[in-house]
């Protein structure tokens, strides 16, 4: 299941999807099979705009771990002004902080 995230945070525009041994196959993925990457970012989305890629692990919000789409959801649709997400890219683990 691919979920589209909307509304207004800094990953409105990407397209998620829970992973799992069959997706990591899939996207030849080593290590964890489990966790929320994106699949896609949708042109001129703040997502896109803020540089987030497909292939990018969510691994936290507000430094809530995300283990599931459903988990990153909820966390997404708490109001905030500031938001600071976690993402494993390639490897690197580095978290960015955005003002709404």
């Amino acid at each position: 299941n691919q979920t589209l995230l909307k509304d207004s945070h800094p990953l409105a525009g990407a397209v998620v999807i829970n992973l799992s041994p069959a997706v990591a196959e899939e996207l030849d993925l080593r290590g964890d099979w489990e966790g929320v990457i994106i699949t896609k970012i949708r042109r001129g989305s703040p997502a896109q705009r803020l540089r987030f890629k497909a292939g990018d692990m969510i691994l936290a919000v507000n430094g809530k771990d995300v283990a599931l789409v459903r988990n990153l959801v909820a966390l997404l649709s708490r109001p905030g002004e500031q938001w600071s997400i976690t993402v494993n890219r390639g490897g690197k683990v580095r978290t960015r902080a955005f003002n709404s």
